[in-house]
């Protein structure tokens, strides 16, 4: 069971003759004597080509990228915006082996020639190649590259309540509350009332009427409240449209397009704490440099190398984790911490009268 899991893990295959020879003389259990050995097969798994299809199979499950339903997208383009992805994130988190936290404010992008059109790189080549898009205008780190940004799923401008939940949840590892019903005509006559005003106008709105209700006036903090913990968090994607191409600094109606925000750490903390950015370059290094991203991430991995959703148990793993490595969190320092892990060498086994876990 744990060759299987191992090899499913890194190769997303099944286990080859080394692993299940060491597994059947029992050299392989996650007892802790034999954790060396563990620990050995890993590196082995790692440094095979194979170990490739991790980086691949985390990228598509982490970026959603078909879920994009941008106006002209055709298969060919879709499958084109994963491959650059996985390529992009493969160069950085193998070839050079890099902090996973770097992945944030990397300008190195591998893109196809119609990837690298929705980019904006002015001399296209043919093939999958490596571009330095450090001068090209809010191209900063994976989250900029248009395979994630096409995964927000809008059909043609990118909607702030829709990218800012995919950013909390993927980002922050956290759920926003669900709509109650008795909302649902609250939130049509919003719409309908401010349909003239732009994105980010109709955030600060709602950001305001929650503050209103909070300081004793007409609304609804709840549902409104809500939106102000996740939103902000788009704000920096506003000059992208859907595909993931600039949009450039004014909106069609001569308006600038503001990409300022703010990030924290602990979303429920007072205005006056929040980490405020101006535009891409500086959202994603508050990314790169936040103990809560850092923590969602290794959740991610962990979530998908145990193939189970994160329980309490799970959550307070990748919050220690940073703590527990002697140096940065590469992928295979954080490939080995899961690895080594009980959570993923062994199984808990409830009692009769409750559920296995």
């Amino acid at each position: 069971e744990l060759a299987t899991r191992l090899a499913f893990f890194i190769w997303d295959s099944a286990p080859d003759t080394e692993l299940l020879e060491l597994a059947t003389r029992g050299d392989l259990s996650g007892d802790k004597k034999h954790l060396d050995v563990l620990r050995a097969q890993l590196a082995r798994l790692l440094l095979d080509p194979k170990a490739g299809r991790l980086v691949r199979q985390f990228v598509a499950d982490f970026a959603e990228t078909e879920r994009a339903a941008f106006d002209g997208l055709t298969d060919e383009v879709r499958r084109e915006l994963l491959e650059s992805l996985v390529a992009t994130v493969e160069l950085h988190l193998i070839a050079h082996r890099a902090p996973i936290a770097e992945l944030f404010t990397s300008t190195q992008m591998s893109l196809s020639p119609s990837v690298a059109q929705l980019v904006g790189v002015p001399q296209v080549q043919d093939g999958l190649r490596s571009y330095d898009v450090s001068r090209l205008p809010e191209r900063v780190g994976w989250l900029s590259h248009p395979g994630f940004i096409a995964g927000f799923g809008d059909a043609r401008t990118g909607s702030i309540v829709t990218r800012g939940i995919h950013l909390m949840v993927k980002l922050m590892c956290r759920q926003p509350l669900a709509v109650p019903d008795n909302l649902s005509a609250t939130i049509r006559s919003f719409a309908e009332e401010f349909q003239e005003q732009s994105e980010r106008e109709r955030s600060e709105e709602r950001q305001r009427m929650a503050k209103a209700t909070d300081d004793g006036g007409e609304g609804n903090s709840v549902c409104w409240g809500c939106h102000s913990q996740f939103e902000p968090l788009a704000y920096g994607f506003e000059r992208f449209d859907a595909a993931g191409r600039l949009l450039g600094k004014v909106d069609a109606r001569g308006q600038e397009i503001r990409i300022d925000g703010w990030l924290t750490d602990d979303l429920g903390a007072p205005e006056g704490e929040r980490l405020r950015y101006q535009g891409m370059s500086e959202f994603m290094l508050a990314l790169s440099q936040s103990e809560v991203v850092q923590a969602c991430m290794a959740e991610h991995f962990l979530a998908y190398a145990t193939a189970r959703a994160a329980t309490a148990a799970e959550k307070e793993w990748s919050i220690a984790l940073r703590g527990g490595l002697s140096g940065p969190m590469t992928l295979p320092a954080l490939s080995e911490a899961i690895v080594m892990s009980e959570l993923f060498r062994a199984t808990q086994v409830g009692s009769p009268e409750e559920p296995s876990q």
